[in-house]
């Protein structure tokens, strides 16, 4: 048993039977942690069934043991401190009607308690009681109070008491969600027939968690009415719904349900495929080349493939490459600006040559200062040399921010470098997996770097 869960357990006993574990030790409220444990241990020594043969030494060494485990923790003895005030009180009024029912129905009450750990533990005491507080629990299932029902639920599905199918089919109605969750859970456990069709309702619950547990249970029945019903839950927006009927269909066993399961074999959840590839090789005996090879949608078969898949890596690589070269077309375009229009293919006129001189329009050498014709002085342009726009082919100067021919912006963004050195991360790990050679790698990084 769970060290917490066992703490709990002793706390709900104690506010019955007022056990006051001070006084189990020997010692008063303030005795210091030291004093708890030297105490622990000369009783142990004691009482300890090996040493001491009285018939009374096993239930005293087990209320030494449970003293120990609630005053020598901090926390365990705050609360139980916190909480000494009302045992007494309780005890009190009942020490002397203090019947089995009036436990059970204490029990019952403290199943909305507050803290949580009490409600547990309450809980875990009317499942151990058993058929006693059965017609109790059944009553609670009624409860205004949906706390109460909910734990009710827990209860009645742990009991597994047949008697408990009936409330728990009326609870797969219940106005609360939570409360349909806990019924459809419960149901996973008694395994009945009888639930069958509720269960079969409850697949078309708005709340997915409802959905998922009712194909849990209904799986677990293994009635054949449930295949068409599960098989339409296959469609189930929620991955958790998916998974529960695949696993449900796998369980009941029937061939028609192949099918349906199979084409979840690409299913966008890693834990849906996976549970599809398990339930077709273990309960249908269906090898795995069977369907991967009918169902992969991702790229065509290669006809020559080799068995060792090497193929299907090469064929994923050059997509990736494929992929790669039109991010690197996207690059020469503005993707926040119209598509450029239609170069002109036409011949180009003839156009007056830039390198003649002002004053006779004699052809003069660039590099001269002076007209070898008229000897006049020439004045040669300062200005910077003009830059390519790469959307449109027209020169610009090397200053501008814009193509004054088609709005071109010449600041490259940020998103573009890192986008440039994520795409070279891609052709490195390409190039270390053996998929493209060295020459591919440098070819394609020199396109993306633009060089």
């Amino acid at each position: 048993m769970d060290h917490q869960v066992k703490y709990y357990i002793l706390m709900v006993r104690s506010l019955i039977e007022n056990i006051n574990h001070y006084e189990v030790l020997g010692l008063q409220p303030d005795a210091s942690f030291k004093d708890i444990k030297y105490a622990y241990r000369d009783l142990a020594i004691k009482y300890h069934p090996d040493v001491c043969k009285a018939p009374t030494c096993v239930s005293k060494f087990r209320e030494i043991t449970e003293a120990y485990e609630v005053l020598n923790d901090k926390n365990k003895r705050a609360t139980y401190d916190s909480e000494y005030t009302i045992r007494s009180e309780f005890y009190q009024k009942n020490r002397s009607t203090n019947s089995p029912e009036q436990i059970i129905i204490f029990l019952i009450n403290n199943l909305n308690a507050p803290e949580s750990y009490v409600r547990n533990a309450a809980v875990d005491e009317l499942v151990k009681i058993g058929k006693l507080a059965f017609n109790y629990v059944s009553t609670a299932t009624r409860s205004p109070n949906e706390v109460i029902r909910r734990k009710a639920c827990d209860i009645l599905g742990r009991m597994d008491d047949p008697r408990g199918i009936g409330p728990l089919i009326r609870l797969l109605s219940d106005s609360d969600a939570y409360v349909r969750r806990r019924a459809a859970n419960a149901l996973i456990n008694l395994n009945d027939e009888k639930a069958v069709l509720p269960l079969i309702n409850a697949l078309k619950d708005y709340e997915s968690k409802v959905r998922a547990r009712s194909a849990e249970a209904l799986g677990n029945i293994k009635d054949e009415r449930a295949v068409k019903p599960l098989i339409t839950s296959l469609k189930d927006k929620r991955s958790r719904v998916r998974y529960a009927s695949v696993v449900a269909l796998g369980k009941i066993g029937d061939t028609s349900a192949v099918k349906p399961i199979q084409a979840l074999i690409n299913d966008y959840k890693p834990d849906v495929r996976l549970i599809v590839q398990k339930t077709l090789e273990d309960k249908f005996n269906i090898k795995k080349e069977t369907y991967t090879t009918n169902n992969n949608t991702r790229r065509e078969t290669n006809q020559n493939n080799n068995n060792d898949g090497t193929e299907s890596i090469i064929d994923v690589g050059k997509d990736i490459i494929n992929e790669i070269d039109g991010l690197f077309n996207s690059f020469t375009s503005n993707p926040n600006k119209s598509p450029p229009k239609a170069r002109n293919t036409s011949p180009p006129r003839n156009k007056k040559p830039s390198n003649i001189c002002p004053h006779c329009s004699n052809p003069i050498n660039p590099n001269t200062n002076f007209c070898a014709k008229c000897g006049n002085k020439i004045t040669q342009n300062t200005k910077p040399e003009s830059m390519i726009c790469p959307s449109c082919d027209k020169k610009n100067d090397t200053k501008a921010k814009f193509c004054s021919s088609c709005g071109y912006s010449f600041k490259t963004s940020s998103t573009n470098k890192n986008q440039n050195l994520e795409d070279l991360e891609k052709l490195a790990d390409l190039k270390d997996k053996g998929i493209i050679t060295e020459e591919e790698f440098q070819a394609k990084k020199r396109q993306i770097l633009g060089l």
